[in-house]
C-alpha cells in the first residue's frame, strides 16, 4: 500500500510530550501521524480528504476542543 494511501491520524493538543507520545503510539502500529500544536494551526493547513482520523484535546488554550469540533463541522474541513 502507498504511504499516501494510508489513514493519517492528526493529534491536537498543545502539550509537546503529549503530541510526541501519541504521535510514537499511533506511528509504532504502522499508521501515519500529524501533530498540531493548536486548533488553529490544524484549520491553516490545506483542505484533508481521505481516510483519517482526529485525536483532540478537549482543554486547548485559545479554542477549546469542543469549540474546535464545532467550527470544523461548520468549516467543511
Amino acid at each position: 500500500m502507498k504511504s499516501a494511501a494510508l489513514p493519517t491520524v492528526f493529534i491536537i493538543d498543545d502539550d509537546k510530550g503529549m503530541r510526541q507520545a501519541i504521535e510514537d503510539l499511533v506511528e509504532s502500529v504502522g499508521l501515519r501521524a500529524e501533530t498540531f500544536a493548536s486548533g488553529e494551526e490544524f484549520l491553516s493547513r490545506r483542505h484533508i480528504s481521505g481516510r483519517n482520523c482526529l485525536v483532540l484535546d478537549v482543554r486547548l488554550p485559545q479554542m477549546s476542543g469542543l469549540d474546535f469540533q464545532r467550527r470544523l463541522t461548520e468549516t467543511g474541513k
